[in-house]
């Protein structure tokens, strides 16, 4: 994922078979659409393609993405984020593990919410909701409002001046030696 100004589009075919297994079965109902994985991949915009391929490669590097079974909708630009169905032990696995944490994690209307604890920047933040069914998203907060030295710094940019990261920022912040 080169991290240019002007990013290419990705092909389906061009990407690695690392890449499209960990896509393979996820994508079928991104934006509604009942199209292969292929077919969808080839025909979002090259920022979806980006924050998908970082949101694949970042939960399975902490073992959560065979938890995510359907992408509903994604975005990378003015935040990198996406909304998912979740297999129903995700909820529980959260809960159990040590590396996130429920302290100011929680928006308003959300029933629990999860912050990646040990990452001061590009932390991972789930968002769980229980209206009629169980609602999942996801998104990276460029500093962490979990952690004490960095929590002034996402209310000043995040909240204050309304300025969200973009894929190349998350991805710089979470790869930065490639």
């Amino acid at each position: 994922m080169p991290g240019d100004r002007n990013a290419e589009r990705l092909r389906w075919a061009e990407l690695s078979a690392i890449e499209r297994a960990a896509l393979r079965g996820k994508l079928r109902e991104l934006y509604g659409r009942e199209r292969s994985d292929e077919e969808v991949f080839d025909q979002i915009d090259v920022d979806k393609q980006r924050a998908l391929l970082i949101f694949a490669r970042r939960l399975k590097e902490l073992g959560l993405w065979d938890d995510i079974e359907s992408v509903l909708n994604v975005y990378g630009e003015g935040g990198v984020g996406f909304s998912f169905v979740a297999s129903s032990r995700l909820l529980e696995v959260l809960l159990g593990r040590k590396d996130f944490t429920r302290r100011f994690a929680r928006h308003r209307s959300h029933s629990a919410g999860f912050i990646e604890r040990n990452r001061r920047r590009g932390s991972l933040h789930f968002l769980y909701a229980t209206d009629k069914t169980p609602q999942w998203s996801a998104h990276f907060d460029l500093y962490s409002p979990a952690s004490a030295r960095h929590a002034f710094r996402h209310l000043l940019s995040e909240k204050l001046r309304r300025k969200t990261p973009g894929w190349r920022e998350i991805k710089a912040v979470l790869w930065d030696d490639e």
